[in-house]
């Protein structure tokens, strides 16, 4: 890989990082990977593409070392790389919309 791959937008917590998201989403931005949490470092994240050509991601609420931290190493993959991920859905009713009559 060459040149930059993703700018990262640190937001106030995983409610803030939603509304970005979704407002990102609105706006026709393609959402990639996300919503979801990250498993090193604990943070919420949602990536998406950029018409300047690299990523951008939204993040929350990141560990933060102190100094009892122990490095660990992983091997690079999806088990590594989230705990798990959400799918956006732009609105959703259990039932669908209440009945016109």
């Amino acid at each position: 890989m060459q040149g930059l791959e993703h700018v990262a937008f640190h937001v106030q917590g995983p409610t803030a990082l939603m509304a970005a998201g979704t407002r990102f989403v609105n706006k026709g931005y393609e959402s990639f990977w996300g919503p979801g949490r990250h498993k090193f470092g604990s943070n919420w994240f949602w990536y998406f593409n950029s018409p300047m050509g690299c990523h951008v991601e939204y993040d929350a609420d990141m560990d933060k070392h102190d100094d009892d931290w122990i490095p660990r190493i992983a091997t690079p993959g999806a088990e590594a790389s989230q705990m798990f991920l959400f799918e956006n859905v732009e609105k959703f009713f259990p039932g669908g919309p209440p009945d016109k009559h």
